[in-house]
């Protein structure tokens, strides 16, 4: 209600500043029912009426009316207000030429020719004329020319360490639109970097603390350029690239031309340079320009390049969005122009915030709001037009439905407004389609990335205006930035009283792979944000995963000088094998020789008891010996499941497909703290093997030259360890099957801890199956070349047929083995 300041709402009661409640209910009741409309009463004075008993019955607002003089107005109220102004109160108004400006042309037409005034062809000719650099201001010398360094002093500040950034890759290669919507998270990288320590003339340090993911950052991934703003580029002057703003200054990017990415955010200015006018230390300012780069944790920009916005506004994930709140009130506005409550109003990609926005400013107006979207599947198209509807949209509709047939088919008129945030031949000739005569079409972006096309004859016979609207050149005008940050005040009432609903989803800055996901996420509602933590948070963080990365390598060194040397209790180690499992496979006859079997990842020693006795007892010389096969001491599950001598071991899968070359790894490099504690638990199943093949020597007597240690894959791995470092006699042999190749770091360590009597003396064969694809015989060859390089003398052959497991054919190559490696024939 205008006029409020001015109004005393006790007159229009007619009662008294001190009367009590019952009073002014009782004035009430008289005067509505006298000035009731229905009545012949006055409508406006009614209204007046209706408003001072709403503020005098209730006791705060009657409080604060009694202090102030005013009433409090309701957030739609102040909203209507700051909507409607710049145009004269009423809706639709906007800022008109004066009448001396308008050219009459049948006054032109019927003036004598050269009678035309000195100042009427000035005018004329200036026109003319190119006039985008003839105004030459401070800011456009600071650009060409820069400031002279010695006129002022640099302001250092105190982020020094690497931030993180989001940047774009430089290798990318994209054929397609669909190969950067499928997956553009393949379109960047986080790196790190430092900033520049001072700050120049007009600068500021600023922490971004909120950053939005929108559909055109994608766009300027895959363009590697800000396409709006090069667009207009004269030929003069080249499009810049994704990050510059200009030939002297480079935000945005980094040593080597890596784009920081990010159109939109909030930050918070931590440190002001020489020359800053209008920020101060702890200010929010939002970007002006998509270039600046926003997924990053600090950055220096410019002041000129920033919009100050007032502090707990709106909630500072909301600030992020300003520009996108603010779009929508604008592209209301343009409606406003035009359209009188009732009037429908065509939003396409109805699902995005500003869609949303645009809906619910809409219904707050008394348009009708008519939403479009893409149908991906039934369920997330249903679920899109039920929240579509909670909003406030008159009517939902797939963009490949005939909008204007079903319009004209229920009773309702057309649309008279479309705002496109799509584009394309398809889908903007959909929204004009559905037009009333007069139309107007306003184009706000293009995320279809189809060239636009209309046939002339709808434009024509419909009369229908297509314009567009570019926010981010409409906010290069001073007073529409100070326009900009007075109507977010009225967004935040709205927000703050639950009359304009926002959905977010968060994602920590080094989530950009999952942010990205959602984005193109079939049927989103909610809007993508990144979490961006402080300066502060970010050197903490740094500064303990030093900490963690001293203690790491304090810990690896440690652990390394005491890996194999024998440290394990003993007594750990004999609880322990008395705890396993063990399946023995008896002699037929005398006993002669011994194999100590190792199962692979996974397997029971049952599965080969049957196996050994069915191969041994067909072999006159095998029957005498005797198979020992323990389980591994580590479980998966249950304990009654043992299944894995060692966790997950770094083996060289690269090299398990090459049948040649290379050592491995250089000499000098280290072992990580995680591989050191694979190699401690190898060293543990290791002990447990040394210690049973020890209690088989002494309880049977057997002579350690007539034993045989095997096995297959990770079982392999711990016969060959155990082998090399754990046993204080040379055994007969060591035979390990289709076991990979170890990285050369690793075997470093075996070679440094290979100095048991069995490393020097004990003969070693490795075998890989024909058909292994696991470990393919050029594991074998490889291995074989990188142990003989650190000491290590091994055999290598190939087993026909064989594969990655032990069936009769690798036994017979087994027995093979045995036989002349343990003087059996």
């Amino acid at each position: 209600m205008s006029g409020q300041g001015d109004l005393d709402l006790y007159a229009v009661l007619g009662v008294d500043k001190t009367a009590p409640l019952a009073e002014i209910r009782k004035a009430f009741r008289q005067k509505a029912v006298k000035e009731h409309p229905d009545k012949g009463g006055d409508p406006t004075v009614f209204q007046n009426i209706n408003k001072a008993y709403e503020v005098l019955s209730d006791g705060k607002l009657r409080a604060h009316y009694d202090k102030t003089g005013r009433a409090v107005r309701s957030a739609e109220e102040e909203f209507m207000e700051s909507f409607s102004k710049g145009k004269g109160g009423k809706a639709g108004g906007g800022d008109k030429a004066s009448d001396a400006n308008v050219i009459d042309v049948a006054e032109r037409l019927v003036r004598p020719k050269g009678d035309q005034t000195h100042e009427e062809g000035f005018q004329e000719w200036l026109r003319s004329r190119n006039q985008k650099d003839s105004l030459i201001t401070d800011d456009i010398i600071l650009d060409r020319l820069g400031t002279c360094k010695t006129s002022y002093e640099t302001v250092p500040h105190r982020c020094r360490h690497a931030t993180q950034k989001v940047v774009r890759r430089k290798d990318i290669k994209i054929s397609k639109r669909s190969d950067v919507m499928d997956d553009p998270s393949r379109l960047c990288e986080t790196i790190t970097v430092k900033l520049r320590p001072e700050l120049e003339w007009g600068e500021v340090l600023v922490n971004i603390r909120y950053a939005a993911v929108n559909p055109y950052d994608i766009t300027l991934m895959a363009a590697g350029e800000d396409v709006l703003r090069s667009w207009h580029q004269d030929s003069t002057t080249s499009a810049l690239p994704l990050g510059h703003t200009s030939a002297a200054y480079n935000y945005g990017t980094i040593a080597g031309d890596r784009t920081i990415l990010g159109s939109e955010g909030v930050a918070v200015v931590e440190k002001v340079g020489p020359g800053v006018k209008d920020l101060r230390e702890g200010d929010w300012v939002v970007p002006l320009k998509d270039t600046l780069g926003t997924w990053q944790v600090a950055a220096v920009w410019r002041e000129r390049d920033l919009l100050k916005i007032p502090q707990e506004l709106i909630p500072i994930e909301y600030a992020a969005l300003a520009k996108e709140l603010y779009l929508a009130y604008r592209l209301v506005d343009l409606c406003s122009e035009s359209l009188q409550p009732g009037d429908g109003v065509v939003v396409n990609g109805a699902n995005g915030l500003v869609g949303q926005l645009v809906i619910q400013l809409a219904k707050l107006i008394g348009f009708r709001p008519i939403a479009v979207i893409r149908r991906h599947s039934e369920s997330s198209f249903e679920t899109l037009v039920e929240h579509l509807h909670e909003l406030g949209a008159n009517r939902v509709f797939a963009e490949d439905d005939p909008i204007r047939h079903r319009l004209l088919a229920e009773g309702a008129a057309l649309p008279k407004m479309a705002l496109d945030c799509v584009l394309g031949s398809t889908s903007t000739a959909k929204l004009t389609q559905a037009l009333d005569v007069g139309g107007r079409v306003v184009v706000y972006g293009g995320m279809s990335g189809q060239p636009f096309q209309l046939p002339w004859h709808m434009l024509v016979s419909s009369e229908i205006k297509v314009e567009s609207f570019y926010l981010n050149r409409w906010l290069e005008s001073g007073r529409n930035q100070t326009k900009m940050v007075e109507n977010l005040e009225s967004f935040a009432k709205l927000i703050d009283n639950k009359k304009l609903a926002i959905q977010t989803r968060e994602f920590p800055l080094t989530d950009i792979t999952s942010a990205m996901k959602f984005l193109t996420e079939k049927g989103r509602i909610a809007k993508p944000l990144l979490a961006v933590p402080t300066i502060q948070e970010e050197e903490a963080g740094l500064q303990a995963k030093a900490a963690e990365e001293k203690n790491k390598a304090i810990k690896s060194k440690e652990l390394e000088e005491s890996l194999f040397a024998q440290n394990i209790p003993e007594t750990q180690i004999k609880k322990t094998l008395e705890g396993l499992h063990i399946v023995e496979c008896e002699s037929a006859g005398d006993e002669k020789a011994t194999l100590v079997w190792l199962h692979d990842f996974g397997q029971i020693p049952d599965e080969y008891l049957s196996l050994f006795k069915r191969s041994f007892s067909k072999d006159e010389v095998l029957e005498h010996v005797k198979v020992v096969i323990p389980s591994a001491p580590k479980t998966v599950g249950t304990d009654e499941d043992p299944s894995w001598w060692c966790g997950d071991f770094l083996f060289d899968t690269t090299a398990a497909k090459s049948n040649s070359g290379g050592s491995g790894g250089s000499l000098d490099e280290k072992l990580k703290l995680e591989e050191l504690q694979a190699l401690g638990e190898i060293e543990e199943s290791c002990a447990l093997v040394a210690q049973l093949i020890k209690r088989e020597l002494r309880e049977n007597r057997q002579e350690p030259e007539k034993l045989m240690l095997g096995g297959v894959g990770q079982g392999a791995l711990i016969a060959l360890f155990t082998a090399l470092t754990q046993l204080d006699v040379a055994i007969g042999g060591v035979c390990c099957f289709g076991m990979q190749v170890l990285p050369g770091k690793v075997l470093d360590i075996l070679a440094e801890k290979a100095t048991s009597p069995s490393a020097k003396f004990s003969k070693l064969f490795l075998l890989h199956g024909s058909n292994d694809t696991v470990a393919p015989p050029g594991c074998g060859e490889k291995l074989k070349k990188m142990l003989g390089q650190r000491g290590i003398n091994a055999t290598f052959d190939v087993v026909p047929n064989g594969k990655h497991e032990v069936s009769a054919e690798e036994l017979g190559h087994l027995t093979a083995v045995m036989t002349l490696s343990l003087k059996l024939y």
